[in-house]
């Protein structure tokens, strides 16, 4: 028997069922990363994470495809993607 585990999300703290033991019927299973979103999950200290913050980390990181880190002095950094 498959269970549905409660937990919070570190990014949003918004309340989601985790189903680790059968990831394929998890919520996350449905949302599919770019090789970037999948990088910087790789990196960071995020356990699960919910279905609007994996959706919402991929869309930020096809955003900045297209845009470079900004050199000093050259062009703004922009809050949301280069700081919080």
């Amino acid at each position: 028997m498959q269970t549905a585990e409660q937990k919070i999300c570190p990014r949003c703290k918004n309340a989601f069922c985790c189903r680790a033991d059968a990831i394929e019927s998890c919520d996350c299973a449905s949302v599919v990363l770019s090789d970037a979103t999948r990088r910087f999950l790789a990196a960071s200290n995020f356990d699960c994470l919910c279905v609007n913050c994996l959706k919402d980390l991929n869309q930020r990181f096809e955003l900045l495809a297209d845009k470079q880190f900004p050199k000093r002095g050259k062009d703004p950094l922009i809050e949301g993607f280069h700081y919080y």
